[in-house]
């Protein structure tokens, strides 16, 4: 297969069992405003079960002899974390933006990030994230809950989430790529590591639409899970420095009076103070004002309680756990390749 030419950005896109939205993903990155012979689509598929595969390898074949190229790399089912270095292994771009294949980006995201990129001469950046499936309540609720201000703020790098990011490429050649034994948080815990001599920028205009689980149960049970596996996170951060985990917890510290505590986060990321001052005041928020009853309005605050108890927890015995586990580099698994495919222009 030649080397494409001329390829400034490549965007990696990494789905696992994504039949509902892959297409609308794929279509909303075909129909770019950004010049569609200066960029690239590489499709991850971590050995989907379902039919989008066989979705992404129509619209592969229905797109021959046009730009942008889309490549389609099925690989045996791994972890999140290795799926998207297998996409920069395989990029061409100077620029790498990441999607997942529940996502759905606005016509202009690839070309605010290359605008961002090329006038800020930044090293990585993140755009918002709003929601995809607004006809569904509770989607809505947790958005407006549990991912209200870190979704819509672009303000720092800690805002920066895997589903809207973008990197040059030569960060992945100093720094390698996300730790491999990682099952979410993967991107927070990289970009600790580069910070301290690269430049971050956000990208205000470059927007996605991302799904949320439209029911209690289904919300739970992944919560529960990424808890579980999110352990480890502050080992790659704490893989030079203890100290340098505890300084990943406090990096959203907005009063000092919590600082020992380390759940200043919550402020920014949830809204579970509000569940501890009075139904009056959180009955005037924004929270109550979009619902209009009380029913929604319990349980986001149950919804909020419950984030920040968990998180506590697993913040607290996370870091000790992690005490001495050994981290996988990144590059290192080299996962076994089931399918290629790749369109022809």
């Amino acid at each position: 297969m030649e080397t494409p030419r001329n390829i400034v950005a490549s965007v990696v896109v990494c789905m696992h069992n994504e039949e509902k939205y892959i297409r609308q993903c794929l279509d909303s990155l075909v129909n770019q405003t950004y010049s569609h012979e200066l960029f690239e689509i590489i499709v991850i598929d971590d050995e989907s079960n379902d039919n989008c595969t066989s979705y992404v390898q129509k619209i592969i074949k229905e797109r021959k002899g046009l730009f942008p190229r889309i490549n389609l790399t099925r690989i045996v089912n791994s972890k999140l974390s290795i799926a998207r270095n297998e996409g920069i292994k395989r990029s061409n771009g100077d620029y790498i933006m990441f999607i997942d294949g529940d996502a759905v980006a606005n016509l202009d995201w690839l070309e605010a990030y290359v605008d961002v990129f090329e006038k800020t001469k930044c090293d990585y950046s993140g755009g918002k994230i709003e929601l995809l499936n607004t006809k569904n309540p509770f989607a809505r609720l947790l958005q407006e809950t549990r991912f209200k201000q870190s979704m819509k703020s672009v303000d720092s790098p800690n805002f920066l989430h895997g589903v809207n990011m973008a990197f040059r490429k030569e960060v992945f050649e100093q720094y390698a790529g996300f730790c491999e034994n990682l099952f979410r948080g993967e991107e927070t815990a990289f970009t600790f590591l580069i910070r301290k001599d690269r430049i971050w920028a956000p990208a205000e205009k470059a927007i996605v639409l991302h799904e949320r689980h439209e029911s209690f149960k289904a919300w739970w049970n992944i919560y529960i899970k990424d808890i579980s596996m999110s352990y480890r996170t502050n080992k790659v951060i704490a893989q030079n420095s203890i100290l340098l985990a505890l300084r990943h917890q406090v990096n959203y510290v907005k009063s000092i009076c919590f600082y020992l505590l380390v759940i200043s986060s919550f402020f920014i990321e949830s809204l579970w103070i509000l569940a501890l001052l009075s139904p009056i005041f959180l009955k005037q928020g924004a929270i109550f004002k979009r619902y209009g009853n009380f029913k929604y309005y319990f349980f986001s605050v149950f919804v909020a309680c419950a984030d920040l108890v968990i998180r506590i927890y697993y913040i607290t015995f996370g870091i000790i756990k992690n005490i001495g586990v050994k981290l996988i580099p990144a590059f290192t698994s080299n996962p076994k390749v089931l399918l290629e495919n790749t369109t022809e222009v």
